[in-house]
Parts: C-alpha cells; sequence; structure tokens
C-alpha cells in the first residue's frame, strides 16, 4: 500500500471525526494501470504487425481470394478496426486506473491534513465545541473528496 498509517494512530481524530482513514491502494491502481498501458502497446505492435502481412501479401499476390481477403481485414467491421478498438479501449481503462490511484491519493493527503487541523484545534481548545467541530471537519472532508473526484473526473 503507499501512503498509510500504523492501526491505530490516529484512532482519537477518526473516533472524534466519525470517519476513517480510507484505505484505497494507489499503488495498485497504478500497476494495473501500468499493465493495461504495456497491453495496449502490444496491441498496438500486433495491428502493425498484422497490417504489414496483409500489405505483403496484396504486394506480391493476384486473386480473388487475397483482393477479398485485404478487404475483409480493412472493413470497418474487419480485424484491423476491431484490434483499433480494443486498443482504444484497453488505453481508456488504463488512464482510468491512473486517474483513480491518483484520486485516492489526494483523499488520502487531504484526509491527513484534516486531521491534522483537528488534533490541532483538540489540542488548542480552539474555542470550537466538540460537534461543531466535528461537522466542520466531516464537511471539509466531504467537500474535499468531491472536489478532488470533480477534479479528476472532469
Amino acid at each position: 500500500m503507499g501512503l498509510g498509517l500504523p492501526e491505530g494512530q490516529l484512532a482519537a481524530i477518526e473516533a472524534f471525526l466519525g470517519c476513517v482513514f480510507p484505505d484505497g491502494d494507489e499503488n495498485a491502481c497504478m500497476e494495473l494501470g501500468k499493465a493495461h498501458d504495456l497491453q495496449a502497446g502490444r496491441l498496438r505492435e500486433l495491428l502493425a504487425d498484422g497490417d504489414g502481412h496483409v500489405k505483403a501479401l496484396a504486394a506480391s499476390s493476384r486473386g480473388e481470394g487475397v483482393t477479398a481477403f485485404t478487404e475483409d481485414f480493412s472493413h470497418p467491421e474487419g480485424a484491423s478496426n476491431n484490434l483499433t478498438d480494443a486498443t482504444t479501449g484497453v488505453r481508456a481503462a488504463a488512464l482510468g486506473l491512473h486517474a483513480g490511484a491518483l484520486l485516492v491519493l489526494a483523499h488520502k493527503a487531504f484526509t491527513l491534513y484534516y486531521y491534522a487541523l483537528a488534533a490541532a484545534a483538540l489540542v488548542s481548545g480552539g474555542g470550537m465545541a466538540a460537534p461543531a467541530a466535528q461537522r466542520t471537519f466531516r464537511l471539509a472532508i466531504d467537500r474535499m473528496t468531491n472536489t478532488a473526484a470533480n477534479a479528476v473526473l472532469a
């Protein structure tokens, strides 16, 4: 796991605020995103090889079968376009996984920030009543989560 804290380090703050530290694994999301990037690259290589072989066949051979094969391969519903679509889909999934990892990391960082603010307010006595502090910090964490999600997904 990436950014994390030992068990029980924030138990008092978590109990006070009524929310727990996020347990998402941003490293796992990044690794999955990298694996999808590699798969998209392999699909592009396969597509380039296939196109090269089809062009070589068309250049070196004649006949109805060869013509039908090359037309079928480059048809909008043919193998070439299907591999192109698959590559695009895999690349989109990779981008989504990378964005998800960044969202998890941002959520953890801002949660820690608000935990620190809450701890400082509790230690100093800050003049804020406990229920008001709970509501304020819960709203701040919720607002931060929504802002980060909108920024990543926009």
